[in-house]
């Protein structure tokens, strides 16, 4: 008998993979949809490279669980989880079990979703404050290349429409 490229998935399983390939992450963008110009989206990211068709069947488990994904196959093979409902079910699923990442989910839950469900692709001043916990989400993680968009991006970029203490 032939055996399986990889093994049965199982929730603990796809939370070993977050832990070792996955990313808990905000996506930043310019825009002229949005009132200050910028707009964040939280996101969760999956990436590795592929083989045998692997991170496909991890994203259909995903889906069956109830997470929906983004399945994207260039370079390297990712998953992208955008929609807050489907981020939410995510954490609840492997939180239990995660380690390397449990408390960038934590981050992701109870700071970045909320906030972006409170607006804050349309006010100046909450996308700046978030935008510390965004750079901390980031080096908590050991962002591996230099981000365009962090706080002290916006404290430059902003620093006549937002009043500034003595501090920032």
């Amino acid at each position: 008998m032939e055996r399986e490229p990889f093994p049965d998935l199982s929730i603990e399983y796809v939370s070993g993979l977050l832990d070792g390939c996955g990313r808990f992450t905000v996506s930043i963008a310019q825009t002229d949809e949005s009132v200050i110009g910028y707009r964040m989206e939280p996101v969760v990211i999956l990436s590795k490279s592929d083989s045998h068709g692997f991170i496909r069947r991890v994203s259909r488990f995903m889906e069956e669980h109830g997470v929906r994904t983004i399945y994207s196959d260039n370079n390297t093979t990712s998953i992208h989880v955008q929609q807050n409902e489907s981020i939410l079910r995510l954490i609840d699923l492997t939180s239990p079990y995660l380690v390397a990442t449990l408390e960038a989910a934590i981050i992701m839950e109870e700071e970045i979703i909320p906030a972006y469900r409170s607006g804050v692709n349309t006010s100046m001043e909450r996308f700046y404050d978030l935008m510390e916990i965004v750079d901390y989400l980031s080096e908590l993680q050991g962002s591996r290349r230099e981000r365009k968009y962090t706080q002290a991006y916006f404290t430059e970029l902003w620093t006549d429409d937002l009043a500034f203490d003595d501090n920032g």
